[in-house]
């Protein structure tokens, strides 16, 4: 058996749950990963695109299994996990909301709301700790 290099990734476990708080599944990814915001701000603009590619599209139920397939691989690639196993287990992404938005697009706000604020987290810890180490040349 190969000797083990043990390191953290920054990869973190979140609880999926319901505006009611009721748990629906966990999800673990890296919410810091440097690339991460560029990936997510090319998410939203290739789902903008194809919605406006689609938009006038009357959807066959192949056909919208067809859309919703593609949304869950564009949102594998933001988080490099595999949604279809967590989010998209819970519901359709192109499924109606209450708030009028499909729940692909609720997933992603929650998605961005995790990676903006542990992305300021984590670069205030950097901060400090870059501080304590310039301390001593002040």
């Amino acid at each position: 058996m190969a000797e083990r290099i043990k390191i953290n990734d920054g990869t973190k476990t979140y609880e999926i749950v319901n505006q009611d708080d009721v748990v629906l599944g966990t999800f673990t990814f890296n919410p810091s990963d440097a690339n991460i915001v560029k990936r997510y701000n090319n998410v939203v603009e290739e789902l903008q695109r194809y919605a406006d590619e689609v938009k006038d599209e009357v959807f066959t139920p192949e056909r919208l299994m067809e859309a919703q397939d593609k949304i869950v691989e564009m949102m594998n690639e933001l988080t490099g996990a595999d949604t279809s196993q967590t989010f998209f287990s819970i519901c359709g992404a192109l499924s109606p909301m209450a708030n009028g938005n499909v729940y692909a697009e609720n997933v992603l706000e929650g998605i961005g709301a995790v990676i903006e604020k542990e992305t300021k987290k984590r670069i205030k810890r950097m901060d400090a700790q870059a501080n304590k180490y310039l301390e001593n040349y002040k």
